[in-house]
């Protein structure tokens, strides 16, 4: 045995087994240089990597601290098949660690392992290498075991393309149309749009419309149908009696439902045609909002409905999109507005769209001073312990880390995360 000359910490990787249907391999650290097991010693970016010549006694293997395990599918391109094999982590950690750090490490550990998964063995096997010799310090070995799997032991992962019907028409319900007219609210949606998008005939959605619109769940404007909330109408006091949704289109074309003092009649509802304030019933003005809250699904906008007190709702609905709604009224000491994006997804679209929402929003009400999104997201189990599952009912709030962060909301696909101190670096964007 050799010491380094830096005394820095080599990482190791000796075979233990091979054989065409079961390999083992273990990944381990070491101060010293054992030249004559040694079998390549890598350099330049990999410098401070070995690889062992296969022993000929097995080593002893230490009980692992924390196991992984997972199945992966191989291709081969000769014999035009596909095999399952097994693959399983253990990870032997080092002396002192507490067993939730040890669990969150391996977390950490495993998340950047999968991260573009890496296509071949010996990818695999130097990533790895090449993550405990630049970081996670806590894990003193890893042994990795690749076993391929028996026909009949082979768990079946369903292929997504026998599943796509694609132009087939399905089979929909009301609830359907229902659910496609919530997603688009504020907008509006023509037949041919709702058929499409539920692959359809168009004469089906429209037997669903009028079943809605039956209910009052939903509301016919020139060709497009919206989602309607009836509960909106007992806010009137001055003009119960015209319940129409304002059209700025039509207002576009000179068509405007106005009164001698430059206010809307809308919706049964006396707004200042500014948005930036309205009047109560006898005749005081409200406070301007300070306070927004953003949502994206209809229930989510519901909800934060039921709990503003003295609420007011405008609908500026424009056929063809570009529609806002917005409720004003106040939670506690705060004067609020609330607001829902149009689109739901991360299509170039649907970004569009929320900003300009967004962008609206503030430009109509200048003394904003507070944006909160708010809504149901969805939610991954974390990889070791089931205490940090999402669990139903959860609630999830974000903010800045440490005295120089600033309070902004990214739209990212991952997070940069420094491995010693675990601490948010930075974001990544597409």
């Amino acid at each position: 045995m050799t010491p380094t000359s830096s005394g820095a910490t080599l990482v190791y990787l000796t075979p233990i087994r091979q054989s065409p249907t079961h390999n083992a391999a273990i990944i381990h650290r070491s101060l010293e240089i054992d030249e004559s097991s040694a079998f390549h010693v890598a350099g330049g970016e990999h410098t401070g990597i070995i690889i062992n010549k296969q022993p000929e006694k097995a080593p002893d293997m230490s009980e692992p601290d924390i196991s992984l395990s997972f199945s992966v599918w191989l291709n081969s391109r000769s014999e035009n098949s596909t095999t399952q094999e097994k693959r399983i982590l253990n990870f032997v950690m080092s002396s002192g660690i507490p067993d939730d750090e040890g669990k969150a490490l391996v977390h950490d550990f495993f998340k950047q392992l999968m991260t573009g998964f890496p296509k071949d063995y010996v990818s695999f096997l130097k990533r790895m290498m090449t993550m405990l010799l630049k970081g996670f310090r806590g894990i003193e070995s890893l042994a990795v075991e690749f076993q391929l799997v028996d026909k009949e032991q082979q768990v079946a992962i369903p292929d997504a393309a026998q599943y796509d019907s694609g132009s087939e028409l399905e089979e929909v319900t009301a609830g359907h149309v229902q659910e496609i007219l919530e997603h688009a609210f504020p907008n509006g949606l023509t037949v041919a749009a709702i058929a499409e998008s539920l692959r359809c005939n168009e004469e089906e959605v429209s037997k669903f419309l009028h079943e809605l619109e039956y209910s009052g769940i939903a509301r016919r404007l020139d060709d497009e149908w919206i989602r309607y909330d009836p509960r909106h109408d007992d806010e009137g006091h001055e003009d119960n009696q015209q319940h129409g949704i304002e059209d700025t289109a039509s207002q576009e074309n000179g068509k405007q439902n106005q009164n001698g003092n430059g206010t809307h009649h809308h919706q049964g509802r006396h707004i200042d045609a500014r948005y930036t304030a309205f009047t109560y019933g006898n005749g005081h003005k409200a406070p301007e909002p300070t306070v927004a809250i953003i949502s994206c699904l209809f229930l989510e906008k519901q909800a934060i409905d039921a709990i503003i007190e003295d609420s007011k709702t405008i609908h500026k609905y424009k056929s063809g999109g570009d529609s806002n709604v917005y409720t004003m009224g106040r939670i506690g000491e705060h004067q609020v507005v609330a607001t829902k994006l149009a689109v739901i997804g991360d299509t170039r679209e649907a970004i569009t769209s929320a900003g300009s929402i967004t962008t609206r929003l503030l430009g109509n009400f200048q003394n904003i001073e507070h944006v909160f999104v708010v809504g149901v997201g969805g939610a991954v189990p974390h990889y070791t312990d089931a205490k940090k599952h999402a669990r139903l009912g959860d609630v999830f709030v974000s903010h800045g880390h440490g005295p120089q962060s600033i309070a902004a909301y990214i739209y990212a696909n991952d997070v940069l995360v420094d491995r010693d101190s675990k601490v948010v670096t930075g974001f990544s964007v597409r």
